[in-house]
This record gives structure tokens, C-alpha cells and sequence, in this order.
């Protein structure tokens, strides 16, 4: 049959030869309305083609005036299994067969799906050794040859050959489901693995696809976003009919040292509690792995001759490589002004205005920190780029002396993207050398230790910790009355998480 088995998932017994075998109630309903719609437009044809179909109906039409025997993909389903010591990665396709369709044994061709996962598993030379078994409709007997080959058209790309026996039934009902079942061996980056589906730029490719998530305690999902999917449970994630779907899962067994990641003379800014701290913020906060993510953050408030001098330290982790950041900036006045930005001890240009070209046009890609930033007590605007993984990002600033406050909260500093998360940790220090300094949040309480205040701690985003009445309270505090009432829960909760930390660590201080 052109398939091999590596021993590691055993091949289900045949029983049904139906080709709803494998699919939920919603799924076959969905199925039944694509078959529907596709016999229209082949019965339609005719008229399609005076009317000039044009984009992926046009090409389907050329395709069976072509192809008589064309089958097309009405249906793909994806099933992706870690929960067991053997990983498993499932595929099903529905496949529709017009009336035109005369012969008995047909040949499909398509792209499979871990083609679009081969970057993120242990890939054999032979994609073939992954392959455990090929069905039609649940039957392994009516396939005569199911074989992975590299794709003629695409660098490092894959695409499957199918061949099979079509039965009278097939003919009569004219769906069949074809079904693959691959061995996979994640390959996690810095202990997270990225899964996401999409069909876009396959060769024939259903227009959307359905993906069910299967896990243990093992994995802890990151930045699980509830429009992904239809239906969330605690080892499970089922997503219907999206245009993509995409998971970070992390395996919590792999645990990182900030020491292994950033050399000593970086780390020389930190204390081993505080050490300590970033690791273990490293080994529990949710990742987000395609953007930068804020680990932890040290302030260093120093005050003296009536200005405030600030010292940033964040360690960001960048698990896709990083890229390029920016924020447009705005004309307003700014109680805090940049001197200077550095990644990894490399020096961040500053620039008196914005330049009309950024760094991610630049011919020197190869730069590990490129672009700029501009600073002064009008504007604030980042455009740089960061092409590692792990970064101690330092601020050197200096306060508006414009302005009658201090800007005590950098968490927003450098548009760093994911920086207020569940289990990301900080320390400010503001030394206050004699001075006297108040809050502007009344109500907040501190101690001052050797002319010192010191804050610390975890930022709280746990959802088992979300408080509706606290929220709508914090919301009004903070004058953002526009976001309460949203049922949105990942709204929710990110704001919740924003004012859960402005509560230990408030926006803003003065002398007294």
C-alpha cells in the first residue's frame, strides 16, 4: 500500500465503511449542506461559466471540464493527540464525487497535514517512516497505494498520493472519507510547541478546517484564544470549521535557566533572589510564541536634585526570534524621557523624529538589534528590531522636568508585547535619598526600609481570580468605565490583569 508502520499507534480495526464513521453530529450536518452546495455548482455549471466565475470557483470549474473524474474536498479534520506516551497527529478529508465520475479506482492528490507541523516535530528524511496507516472510510483494504512524496512545485514541501477503489456505495452516496494517521515527535523550543492548521496554500485544500487538541498534564496550553474554539475542556480543545487554528502548548516538564540563556556579565545586574525570581516566572507564566514576552521586570527609581532618574532591566524571551517592534508614538507630554536603549549590551539608535524608513526594511537583516528610537518631552516612539530570543532589554531615563510627577509603572516601556501576564514577575525600587515622595493613588499602602520603598511580586492574571465586582470597581478607579460589561472573558481578564497590577504598582508618584 506504499504506507510503513513504526509500531508505536496500531491500526484500528475496519468496522464501518460509511464515511460519517469519524465525525460529530454538527460535522456530518455541515457535510451533507457542502455536498449540497457543491452538486449545485457543478449542475450549474454551465451558467457559471458564462458568467465568468473567477478566484477558486473559477478554478474548480476549469478543474472539471478538465477532469471529469475530479474529486473535490468538501471536508478536513484534524486530530492532534499528546495524551498518550505514542503521539499521533489524524487527518480526514471528505472527499465528493461528481457524477461524471466514471472510474473505479481514482487517484487524489493533497497536501498532508504534517507538512504544516514539519518544523515543529523531529522529521524523518523519509516523511514516509511517520506514515502509520491510510483508510477509506475506515477501511484499509480499498486503498492500493498511499505514499508521501516531495512536492515538484515547493522547496521542503510535501504532498500525499492516493490511490483507491471506488465501491457502487461510494458512487451512490458520493462521499467517502479519507483518513491518515502519522507518528509525530514534538520538537519543543525553549519548552513550547506551536501547532497551528491552516489550509490556505494547500493543494486541494477544503476552504476551512476542523481541529480537535487532545493532552495531558504534561502541557499547559498558552494564550488560549476562546474564538479559536467551539468547545474548551481541561484535556481537550475542539475548534469547527475555522479558517485557522492555532495552539502554543507548553511541556512543563522542560525547565529553563536564565543563567543557560543570558551571559554573566548581563546577569551582573541581578541578585541570585533575583535570579531565582526569573526563573521561576520562566518555568510557569504562559508563553505567547509569536511575540516578545515580558519575564521580568527591575526599576530602579532613583531621586535626587528634584528629578527622577530611572533604570529599567526586562528580560524578554522572544520565542519565534523576535522581530520588529513599533509604536507609532504620539504628541503629548511625557513624564518620562529616554537617554538610552540597549538590547544584550547593543546600543538602540536614537533619533530626534521618526524616519520615514524602519528597520524592517533595512538590507541589513542579519543585525541582531536593529532600528531606533525616538524620546524627548513631546513624543515616544520605538522602532527597532530584535532578531533574538532571549533579551535583557535596559532603559536609562530621566523625568520631565515639564511636568509637576514622576512616571513610577514601566511596564509599558519598549512595546513589548505580552508584558502583563499570568506569572511574570517585578521589583521596583525607589530610592528616595532623603526625599519625600506620595502617590497619587491615596489609598496605596507602603513601606519605607533604609530611605528605600521596595515593590515586588508575581502579576496576578489567574481567571480563578477574577472578582466581577472588584473588576467594575478597579475599572472606575482607573477612569476606564468603557470597559466594563464586556462578555468577552479574554477582555476581561486582560484588563483585570492591568489593574490588578496598578494596584501594587501605581502609575504615578510626586514629591512631597
Amino acid at each position: 500500500m506504499g504506507c510503513t508502520s513504526n509500531g508505536g499507534v496500531s491500526e484500528p480495526e475496519s468496522t464501518s465503511k460509511e464515511f460519517d464513521y469519524c465525525f460529530r453530529q454538527d460535522e456530518i450536518t455541515f457535510i451533507n449542506e457542502a455536498k449540497k452546495e457543491k452538486e449545485d455548482f457543478i449542475k450549474n455549471g454551465g451558467e457559471a461559466a458564462e458568467e465568468g466565475y473567477e478566484g477558486e470557483e473559477g478554478e474548480e470549474m476549469e478543474k472539471q471540464e478538465k477532469d471529469p473524474n475530479a474529486l473535490y474536498n468538501i471536508y478536513k479534520k484534524f486530530e492532534l493527540d499528546l495524551s498518550k506516551k505514542e503521539k499521533n497527529l489524524k487527518e480526514y478529508l471528505v472527499l465528493y464525487i461528481p457524477e461524471s465520475c466514471t472510474k473505479d479506482i481514482v487517484t487524489y492528490e493533497f497536501t498532508p497535514v504534517i507538512d504544516s507541523v514539519k518544523f515543529r516535530i523531529e522529521l524523518s528524511k523519509d516523511i514516509n517512516k511517520h506514515l502509520i496507516y491510510g483508510k477509506i472510510n475506515n477501511d484499509s483494504n480499498g486503498v492500493t497505494k498511499f505514499k508521501c512524496i516531495p512536492d515538484p512545485e515547493i522547496i521542503n514541501a510535501y504532498r500525499c498520493s492516493v490511490e483507491y477503489k471506488l465501491t457502487q456505495k461510494d458512487k451512490e452516496t458520493r462521499l467517502i472519507t479519507l483518513e491518515a494517521c502519522y507518528s509525530i515527535k514534538p520538537k519543543p523550543k525553549y519548552g513550547l510547541v506551536n501547532f497551528t492548521f491552516h489550509p490556505s496554500y494547500e493543494l486541494n485544500s477544503a476552504e476551512n478546517i476542523t481541529v480537535c487538541y487532545t493532552f495531558d498534564d504534561n502541557y499547559m496550553p498558552c494564550f488560549l484564544y476562546k474564538h479559536y474554539f467551539d468547545e474548551i475542556s481541561k484535556y481537550k480543545l475542539y475548534a469547527f470549521n475555522k479558517m485557522e487554528v492555532g495552539l502554543t502548548l507548553r511541556d512543563k516538564r522542560i525547565k529553563l535557566k536564565i543563567e543557560n540563556e543570558l551571559d554573566k556579565g548581563l546577569l551582573s545586574k541581578f541578585t541570585p533572589d533575583e535570579i531565582d525570581q526569573i526563573n521561576n516566572s520562566l518555568n510557569t507564566m504562559e508563553i505567547d510564541y509569536s511575540f516578545d514576552n515580558l519575564i521580568y521586570q527591575k526599576v530602579i527609581h532613583n531621586i535626587k536634585n528634584k528629578k527622577n532618574y530611572t533604570t529599567v532591566y526586562d528580560i524578554v524571551l522572544s520565542p519565534n526570534n523576535g522581530g520588529f517592534n513599533s509604536n507609532s508614538g504620539y504628541e503629548s507630554d511625557k513624564p518620562l524621557i529616554i537617554k538610552q536603549f540597549k538590547i544584550n549590551n547593543k546600543i538602540v539608535k536614537k533619533e530626534k523624529k521618526k524616519l520615514d524608513d524602519e528597520p524592517h526594511n533595512s538590507d541589513e537583516e542579519e543585525k541582531v538589534v536593529d532600528g531606533y528610537y525616538v524620546s524627548d518631552k513631546k513624543f515616544l516612539g520605538f522602532f527597532y528590531c530584535f532578531r533574538g530570543t532571549f533579551g535583557l532589554y535596559e532603559f536609562e531615563c530621566e523625568s520631565n522636568d515639564g511636568m509637576d510627577y514622576f512616571r513610577l509603572n514601566c511596564n509599558d516601556l519598549g512595546n513589548i508585547m505580552k508584558r502583563l501576564t499570568y506569572g511574570s514577575s517585578y521589583k521596583y525600587e525607589i530610592i528616595l535619598n532623603g526625599n519625600k515622595i506620595k502617590f497619587l493613588d491615596e489609598d496605596f499602602k507602603y513601606k519605607i526600609e533604609n530611605d528605600k520603598i521596595i515593590l515586588k511580586g508575581i502579576i496576578d492574571g489567574n481567571k480563578d481570580n477574577y472578582n466581577e465586582e472588584k473588576f467594575v470597581q478597579l475599572a472606575k478607579k482607573n477612569d476606564r468605565e468603557n470597559v466594563i460589561g464586556s462578555d468577552d472573558d479574554e477582555f476581561n481578564l486582560e484588563h483585570w490583569t492591568e489593574f490588578r497590577f496598578k494596584e501594587f504598582v501605581p502609575d504615578k508618584m510626586k514629591l512631597a
